[in-house]
């Protein structure tokens, strides 16, 4: 079982993350204080096993979008309400995305 207590994971990437900021054009004291705060909410924030879930739904969702952009969209307005985007929002990107959804 996974908990929410787990340390050192992060820190693994401070030196990658710092550089490329600053290699970015941030500040060093910038990308420093980004990665403790990074580092702060990685002692306690996602539990390894939701980040397995939420993987797989994030790539199951991301090819459906990707290779059947009709029925996605069809699922995101036959599950609402949901919280996370409004039915004209879901719409939008429909028709963003080449779809003409039927009135």
């Amino acid at each position: 079982m996974a908990t929410f207590k787990h340390t050192g994971g992060v820190s693994k990437f401070e030196k990658k993350l710092v550089e490329g900021m600053v290699a970015n054009g941030y500040t060093r004291e910038f990308a420093e204080k980004t990665f403790s705060q990074l580092e702060g909410f990685g002692s306690y924030g996602f539990p390894e096993s939701h980040v397995a879930s939420f993987a797989l739904l994030a790539y199951a969702s991301s090819w459906m979008k990707c290779w059947h952009p009709d029925v996605f969209c069809c699922a995101l307005l036959n599950a609402q309400p949901m919280g996370f985007y409004a039915p004209a929002q879901v719409v939008r990107d429909a028709r963003a995305s080449g779809l003409v959804p039927a009135r």
